[in-house]
């Protein structure tokens, strides 16, 4: 079975990227092209539900990929797990990505970080 979670946000490119940049990001486990609607411009990952357990470092290796060829990623991924408390981002800035967790704190001071 497994302990899936779902994906909602979007990465923003700096500029357009060639055909065989975007082969290799297709490589990373995480990320999968699949068709715009007739409307939309850009470039889309189906990211929306699954297992992600390697995002975090493929999306750092997107921003590796990008960076060789002279491109900039940001935007906000926010990911949900099936419990309550698991609940992270992760923050694509120029050159780098930043995972953020959750952090609850509770009516007597203490906290949760996720």
């Amino acid at each position: 079975m497994g302990y899936y979670s779902t994906v909602e946000g979007d990465i923003r490119f700096s500029r357009e990227v060639t055909v065989d940049v975007l082969e290799e990001i297709q490589k990373l486990d995480s990320f999968y092209f699949v068709e715009p609607e007739e409307d939309s411009k850009g470039i889309f990952f189906d990211y929306a539900e699954g297992k992600f357990y390697s995002l975090k470092k493929d999306s750092e290796e997107l921003v590796e990929i990008l960076s060789e060829v002279g491109v900039t990623a940001t935007g906000t991924l926010l990911i949900e797990g099936e419990e309550n408390y698991d609940v992270w981002r992760l923050v694509f800035t120029p050159g780098s990505v930043v995972e953020e967790k959750v952090e609850m704190r509770w009516p007597d001071g203490s906290v949760y970080r996720g």
